[in-house]
């Protein structure tokens, strides 16, 4: 798929507190939280730099966020805003990975998680409707770590790990858990152990039936949890959910240098589909 395209279901799964579509541009803006979700992106027909970048630094003056572009790198967009006198962030060049879902799903049972003690078991389910997806040994539900994916987010806990704060506000709220818009329907993943939550990830299907992508973000592992196998598990239950709801294909983002994710998201049978950074006035 261009580049672009990909990019427009990222964003789909993304959404912002507001957003007007200008010129072919996304202009996005949730009260800074997160780059994505407070900058400009070009769309599949997206005007001229010359035309677009005005009415961008006005948006961004009138909503009190840093103006900035998110360009896939070596659009011809970044010649322009080159041109316009704007500058590239180097240090927020990101990946966007891609793959089948099926392998996302698959990897998590063969891909390395260190085995679990003799005798405790792993229990996956999903919540909310569809089957159970079960990574491990099926156990009793009071033994190993139990990994869900919720409807809604399942607490202070799944915040905390996923917004870094137990208390979301609304632009958190209105980007990670958005009013269900037709088939594009989140996930809200946790692992529990003990009935603690210890990791959370967020999924989000969209795209039309026949095109459908699980986008995945926001995993996370509190450290004394890391390297067991649960970011794996947590995933693969992820998935499991995503392809009950039609989705075949999975697509995230991970910055350049978080190297541990991109290990882990590779050995899930991700590859890399193209990269972006963001752009700001000179």
């Amino acid at each position: 798929m261009r580049e672009r395209v990909v990019e427009e279901l990222c964003a789909d799964a993304w959404p912002a507190v507001t957003e007007e579509r200008v010129l072919g541009w996304r202009f996005r803006a949730a009260a800074g939280f997160t780059l994505r979700a407070n900058s400009g992106m070009p769309g599949a027909e997206a005007a001229e730099v010359s035309r677009v970048a005005p009415l961008l630094l006005a948006f961004a003056g009138t909503h009190g966020i840093v103006p900035r572009a998110q360009v896939v790198l070596g659009d011809p967009v970044e010649a322009g805003l080159r041109a316009f006198g704007w500058r590239p962030d180097h240090d927020s060049e990101t990946l966007v990975l891609s793959g089948p879902l099926a392998a996302l799903a698959g990897g998590a049972r063969t891909s390395g998680a260190p085995p679990r003690p003799e005798g405790v078991p792993s229990r996956l389910v999903s919540v909310g409707g569809g089957r159970s997806h079960a990574v491990g040994v099926t156990g009793p539900p009071a033994a190993g770590p139990a990994h869900r994916v919720h409807l809604a987010p399942p607490g202070p806990a799944w915040w905390e790990l996923t917004a870094g704060t137990g208390a979301p506000g609304a632009a958190e709220r209105a980007v990670l858990a958005p009013a269900r818009r037709g088939d594009h329907v989140v996930g809200f993943g946790a692992s529990t152990v003990d009935g603690v939550p210890v990791a959370a990830v967020r999924g989000q299907v969209v795209g039309a039936r026949g095109n459908r992508w699980l986008h995945v973000a926001r995993l996370a592992v509190r450290p004394e949890h890391r390297r067991t196998g649960l970011a794996r598990a947590l995933v693969g239950a992820l998935a499991g959910w995503a392809a009950d709801r039609g989705a075949e294909h999975c697509v995230l983002q991970v910055t350049e240098g978080n190297r541990a994710a991109r290990r882990l998201y590779e050995g899930l049978g991700c590859a890399e589909h193209h990269r972006y950074r963001y752009w700001s006035p000179g």
